[in-house]
């Protein structure tokens, strides 16, 4: 077994370190895919924690609940951890806050999430509500810091109108801001005017110009139940977006988010007007590919379609790429391609969720304006970011 590079001390086992909170009454706000790094052992934090003799009392869980086991988007109820014996209590139903019984016993809230830094990936959301929850039930939150996994340096997408505000899209930042959860809840205290009472246990040793496999080679636990590799998460950055369409984005197979298809695409029509694109299309590449997906749409059907192939990842702007992808779809196949419709909203797309906005929606139906201006857009945005992200970087 490799040893971590560069001797990452996750914020957890620096809370350790610094024997802080040992006499508090603890809610931990993770999942059971969240793990601590001793000795070559990857225990859940939970159970890290209370091993070294934290007084961890419950447990309250984000999307797909603590086991990471329920759908994307299903409601997540309540339940019993039978390893710890701990209730979990659900921060992703009809009501995405904390409830206030739930923390009359409670000193404090720890936070400590394998997430992804992604706008649409809910988790960051979820901490906005804990944060949100903290300040009205008068409760400090604890961030126990961990590693983006795609870098703590690459910034890519467009910002969000705050017209389209929703829970896969919290704030207005890029798709990938590029910053650890102890930094995204930083910036969201301050920039949301949320105003909790927030203390961050930092790691040590971290750089933020390393992907995950370059801390830790070979060892990837799931972050949510399609992400099954650092691979799928960078390319799902950008084929997210193929939420909104009437395809498979790969759901029921063993390369979820890598491939793309439906049994009315043509394949070879679709990845020749892509590459038309291929100025925007750095780092990347694309093979065609058949597969039948054993769940989600065209569940048991024969699908054609394309796999993204990443050929330089530090390159790669998926955000981008998804796009172009999107784009050249609709121009060869316009007859067939539809958006998906945002339950209980009229006239409102996912793809208008999921992109913060109506802009890529119309590029995509009308290629206006230019790819060109959109690009450069997005790069301008991304750059006026990051100025604003510097005030809340820890590494």
């Amino acid at each position: 077994m490799q040893k971590l590079r560069g001797n990452l001390v996750l914020g957890c086992q620096n809370l350790v370190k610094l024997n802080k909170y040992k006499n508090y009454k603890i809610a931990i706000v993770t999942t059971f895919a969240t793990r601590a790094v001793e000795n070559n052992d990857f225990p859940p934090v939970v159970e890290y924690l209370l091993r070294k003799k934290f007084n961890i009392k419950k447990i309250f869980s984000p999307e797909h609940g603590y086991y990471l086991t329920v759908s994307a988007g299903e409601t997540v109820n309540n339940a019993k951890d039978e390893r710890t014996n701990l209730p979990i209590y659900s921060l992703y139903n009809e009501n995405k806050e904390i409830l206030s019984d739930w923390v009359n016993d409670i000193d404090c809230i720890f936070y400590d999430i394998n997430d992804l830094g992604l706008r649409f990936y809910t988790f960051g959301s979820t901490l906005y509500y804990v944060l949100l929850s903290a300040k009205k039930l008068k409760k400090k939150v604890v961030i126990l810091d961990r590693p983006n996994p795609l870098t703590g340096k690459i910034v890519d997408g467009n910002i969000l109108n705050t017209n389209y505000r929703s829970f896969v899209g919290i704030t207005c930042i890029p798709v990938r801001h590029g910053m650890t959860q102890a930094e995204f809840a930083l910036y969201l205290n301050n920039e949301e005017k949320i105003n909790a009472e927030v203390e961050i246990i930092p790691m040590k040793n971290y750089n933020r110009n390393f992907w995950w496999d370059e801390i830790y080679n070979d060892v990837w636990f799931n972050p949510s139940p399609n992400i099954n590799c650092l691979t799928t998460a960078l390319i799902y950055s950008g084929t997210c977006l193929f939420e909104s369409v009437n395809v498979s984005f790969g759901n029921g197979t063993t390369r979820p988010f890598q491939i793309i298809g439906a049994p009315w695409i043509n394949s070879q029509l679709w990845y020749k007007c892509l590459k038309s694109y291929s100025k925007y299309l750095t780092g990347v590449n694309f093979a065609e590919v058949v597969f039948t997906p054993k769940s989600g749409n065209y569940k048991g059907s024969f699908c054609k379609g394309l796999q993204v192939i990443v050929i330089e990842r530090n390159k790669v702007s998926m955000f981008t790429t998804a796009v172009a992808m999107l784009r050249s779809l609709y121009q060869t196949h316009k007859k067939n391609f539809q958006w998906v419709p945002c339950v209980n909203e009229k006239n409102v797309f996912w793809i208008d969720k999921l992109t913060g906005g109506t802009e890529v929606r119309i590029f995509v139906e009308t290629g206006k304006p230019t790819f060109d201006k959109l690009v450069n857009k997005w790069n301008q945005e991304c750059e006026k970011f990051k100025q604003k992200r510097k005030q809340y970087l820890l590494y």
